[in-house]
């Protein structure tokens, strides 16, 4: 899901409309709505914002895509030492 769809979605099952959520961040509508679009970024202590008005974490709510480390190796290069 992309953060556009993300947050839209969490904005309609609270019932919020892009007027509520500017206001609640103290920006104009039109700002907030590039910033959800991604034409423009979320400041840290908007992320912040966002994240405490509904009660999840900053990356539940903009770092869409998990990464599964499991049965995944990593290769690292192998620098031999020199014996003294």
């Amino acid at each position: 899901m992309t953060l556009r769809n993300k947050l839209r979605s969490l904005r309609s099952e609270r019932g919020f409309d892009q007027q509520y959520m500017a206001d609640y961040l103290g920006i104009q509508r039109t700002t907030y709505c590039n910033k959800e679009t991604g034409k423009s970024d979320f400041t840290v202590t908007e992320a912040k914002q966002i994240a405490g008005l509904f009660n999840l974490s900053i990356d539940d709510i903009f770092f869409t895509e998990r990464v599964n480390l499991k049965n995944t190796f990593i290769v690292c290069p192998v620098r031999e030492v020199e014996n003294s």
